[in-house]
């Protein structure tokens, strides 16, 4: 198993955009996998509500644990920077980002793959993907 941790908080990159870029991120896939699989209304909606309650869930959570970590430091943070949706830029937009780092996000990699994989089956035998 890999930890991944650091001894500062990051504000830079994506993160001086908004506080949780990673799951901005996943909900773009999200997205885009429901736009390319087409399913049922019912399921789009159920898996918003879905996605929306359990990320939320999940920020409040971390933002707690960052706080009580990082204290004034991630309060100065959270009141420049908005969870979800920028606000405004602030610093550069990519200093201290690595290309290398984002690639070994390999869990994403590989959810991507199967939405794509998912998609090009059901182009190829619509009644092999519901």
């Amino acid at each position: 198993k890999r930890d991944i941790t650091t001894d500062r908080l990051t504000t830079s990159g994506p993160y001086a955009i908004f506080r949780h870029p990673l799951y901005v991120g996943n909900a773009l896939l999200v997205a885009a996998g429901l736009t390319l699989l087409q399913p049922h209304w019912i399921l789009i909606i159920l898996t918003a509500l879905g996605f929306v309650f359990l990320y939320l869930l999940i920020g409040r959570a971390e933002e707690r644990k960052l706080a009580e970590r990082y204290g004034d430091e991630y309060e100065e943070f959270r009141r420049r920077v908005t969870p979800f949706f920028p606000k405004r830029f602030v610093g550069p937009l990519f200093a201290g980002f690595s290309l290398r780092w984002a690639l070994n996000e390999y869990n994403t990699w590989i959810w991507v793959a199967l939405l794509y994989l998912l998609a090009f089956l059901r182009t190829l035998v619509p009644s092999l993907v519901p």
